[in-house]
């Protein structure tokens, strides 16, 4: 049991891990557009 649940954790740190690193890049590119956006409208 405490073998199972311990499993459990390491995957679910391994999927949050992925999931922030996918947002980091989303973050990224929208800064990147963002600052083209202000630069248009300027």
């Amino acid at each position: 049991m405490l073998r199972y649940s311990n499993k459990q954790t390491v995957i679910a740190r391994e999927r949050l891990h992925k999931i922030q690193q996918m947002a980091v890049k989303s973050n990224q590119r929208e800064g990147k557009f963002a600052k083209r956006r202000v630069f248009y409208l300027s």
